[in-house]
């Protein structure tokens, strides 16, 4: 039996149906129980040892999407104590119950600073500062997921940008949500191309880790970079998907100058005023870098050493999000 974290959201679910498809046993842990009836529901909270180690119990391989995206001014406990303690609890329950295989789900985020990067390998180092306190959490992950790998445990930890797909709500609803009326935002003078994955492939290249790893082999304490077709600008994808859904890019746009200076300001001003701890501004500094200059990812590890190529085209995942948005929107 495949215990699955994190199973009520995108990354998750899309795993559990793959897993279930293939014929496999699934267990669930999440904070309510899975939809599915399919599957053997633990519900816990991953900070939660005792919860931790029910859900591990007669398991024969995990596999871990479960985190906090929060990407605050600030830095918020929480975050260490779902995205960091969560995998230590997780590491010290696949021990007690004898767990041989662990596959995580990471970001690119750990490796994402001030600097633009461009067909990035998994040599690619972590940058001093992270744009984000979400990717100092996930990079301290990381590298105990990574530390842990043994003759008794197999471990290996996916990296990829932008997740999209149905249930999505945090990248696609993110954009939604900053839209005026049905018009999407539009910044002039931007040139980056960026990498966006659905969450079918990367659900798909989780598995293929868990399916690859046992101790003692290669795949063992690794890293992978997964990808699914070319990046392309962030703006661009995102008026793609969401036009037929009737949101739409100006005719007019605001320049990254002054857009960078506008998120400057706010950030400067939710600093001072402590609103960082409740909220974040409505632009910032590190959403513009990621969505207006080059960052995509090298995925030729994970096709040589884990045979993985994307099981969903792009013109599929559009549209099965699509179909998805479109019943959510108008519920």
């Amino acid at each position: 039996m495949i215990l699955v974290t994190g199973a009520n959201g995108m990354l998750g679910n899309a795993v559990v149906e793959q897993l279930l498809d293939a014929g496999e046993r699934v267990r669930t842990f999440d904070l309510a129980a899975h939809a599915n009836p399919a599957v053997e529901s633990v519900v816990g909270d991953i900070r939660n040892i005792a919860d931790v180690r029910q859900a591990c119990a007669n398991i024969s391989g995990v596999i871990h999407t479960a985190s906090l995206v929060d990407l605050h001014l600030g830095q918020p406990q929480r975050l260490h104590d779902i995205n960091v303690g969560g995998v230590k609890n997780l590491i010290a329950a696949c021990r007690e119950h004898g767990i041989q295989r662990l596959s995580y789900m990471s970001s690119a985020e750990v490796i994402s600073g001030a600097d633009p990067l461009q067909d990035a390998t998994e040599h690619t180092p972590y940058p001093r500062p992270h744009l984000t306190y979400y990717g100092v959490t996930k990079e301290a992950a990381e590298q105990q997921v990574l530390a842990a790998n043994d003759a008794e445990l197999a471990t290996c930890a996916m990296r990829t940008f932008g997740i999209f797909g149905e249930r999505d709500r945090n990248f696609i609803q993110r954009a939604i949500d900053k839209t005026n009326g049905k018009q999407l935002p539009a910044i002039s003078g931007t040139t980056g191309i960026t990498d966006v994955i659905y969450a079918g492939n990367i659900a798909h290249a989780l598995i293929l880790g868990l399916s690859k790893l046992a101790p003692g082999n290669e795949i063992g304490g690794q890293t992978f970079h997964i990808t699914d077709h070319a990046p392309q600008a962030m703006q661009s994808f995102l008026a793609e998907l969401l036009r037929p859904l009737g949101y739409q890019r100006p005719k007019r746009s605001t320049p990254l100058t002054i857009v960078w200076g506008i998120a400057a300001l706010l950030e400067a001003l939710y600093t001072i005023t402590k609103l960082e701890r409740f909220a974040n501004p409505i632009v910032t500094r590190h959403q513009l870098l990621l969505s207006t200059q080059d960052y995509y990812l090298d995925s030729s590890k994970a096709r040589d050493l884990l045979g993985y190529t994307p099981r969903f085209s792009r013109a599929e995942a559009i549209k099965r999000t699509q179909d998805w948005f479109a019943l959510a929107l108008s519920a």
